[in-house]
């Protein structure tokens, strides 16, 4: 036989006033129904009152319409017949009421059931009912929502997002085996030259090749392919960059990064810059076997409100070997394939460029916004 109904203090719901025997009196009795016209009219939400042991008591028409059941059928039986077997066997339904006792209110959004057996995911508020009067705690309430479309929503747009990922690294890997397919050919064109001027414009052109490939491989090795962090890959082209003109480790790197990361917009252009001044001062500034030292810092520009996120970067390579030829001008006149690439990679940034050269070294300094 069902179980007698949970009753409901007037002062819960709307009404106010309380005969003096303890039953509902006429008032309580019209908030009492205003109660169950408000719950039976809104049939998108399941209205369910539990006693403390979770036995229901009362179940209303959004009960009916989210969970197949009708009232009859589950008034007097547990509440736990809504939840899945999985999460009836860890005690989910008793953490729930302990929760609500604990704190006046239980949230989750889970797996139910459904009278045939079917799964829905429902988004579910359980809050104690106490006595107006007293203050004791009578049961509790729980409110659900069928939220199964927006998971459904949400599962195909992560099943996307996956597919996309895998996708975007499998571009990068075939972008980054593309590039170092045409520095190997590079190299072969460069095997069949004997004037060593043109094989040096080769090699050059094959370290640019492989600078902006390491770009596309930092992509690829990276979760976020929105943006590469420059500090690895300064690290990354310096070792490349050292195996060829370093190889007896006569010249001492210092490189210090700020935590910036870039676009692959922005950091191939940087990639090229540094790739120019690393390899000109490797190659160039210690003539003879010297030693030398060159200096690398990339750091955020501070703004001068500093309670504000920077919005310029700057890179800086210096060494302190032979210096620029001499002559006022001639970075700025200088037609070299370098200084004009170098020239053009700086418009692209939308930066500026300051060059310092004595017999004391060379210093570069480019300067460069982080919004554009």
């Amino acid at each position: 036989m069902p179980a007698a109904r949970l009753r409901i203090p007037a002062i819960i719901w709307l009404g106010s006033g309380r005969s003096a025997g303890g039953c509902v009196g006429s008032e309580d009795s019209r908030s009492v129904d205003r109660w169950r016209i408000f719950t039976d009219s809104v049939p998108d939400f399941a209205f369910i009152l539990v006693d403390l042991d979770g036995i229901i008591t009362d179940w209303n028409a959004g009960a009916e319409n989210l969970l197949w059941y009708t009232s009859d059928q589950m008034v007097g039986h547990s509440l736990n017949l809504i939840f899945t077997p999985e999460d009836r066997e860890i005690g989910i339904p008793e953490q729930e009421r302990a929760k609500a006792l604990a704190l006046g209110r239980a949230e989750d959004e889970r797996w139910h059931l459904r009278s045939d057996g079917s799964h829905f995911r429902a988004s579910g508020t359980l809050t104690t009912l106490k006595d107006g009067e007293a203050a004791a705690i009578l049961g509790f309430a729980k409110v659900l929502r069928d939220v199964t479309v927006r998971e459904q929503e949400r599962e195909q747009i992560e099943r996307t997002l996956r597919e996309r990922t895998t996708l975007v690294k499998e571009i990068q890997h075939r972008v980054k085996n593309n590039l170092q397919m045409i520095v190997s050919l590079i190299n072969l064109q460069a095997d069949r030259i004997s004037d060593p001027g043109t094989r040096t414009a080769l090699q050059e052109t094959q370290n640019r090749v492989r600078a902006i490939a390491a770009v596309h491989e930092s992509l690829y090795a990276t979760q976020d392919f929105g943006t590469i962090s420059l500090g690895p890959y300064l690290h990354h082209l310096l070792r490349d960059l050292r195996s060829l003109y370093d190889s007896g480790n006569r010249i001492r790197v210092d490189l210090v990064s700020d935590d910036l990361a870039l676009d692959i917009r922005d950091a191939i252009p940087l990639a090229l810059i540094s790739n120019e001044l690393l390899s000109n001062s490797l190659r160039h500034a210690f003539p003879g076997g010297r030693h030398g030292v060159v200096t690398i810092r990339l750091r955020y520009v501070a703004a001068s409100d500093r309670s504000t996120a920077p919005e310029e970067a700057e890179l800086c390579i210096s060494d302190d070997g032979f210096g620029l030829p001499e002559g006022a001008g001639f970075f700025e006149d200088s037609d070299s394939t370098g200084f004009e690439l170098l020239r053009l990679l700086v418009a692209q940034l939308h930066g500026t460029m300051d060059v310092q050269s004595s017999s004391a070294g060379t210093s570069f300094r480019i300067s460069f916004p982080l919004v554009k």
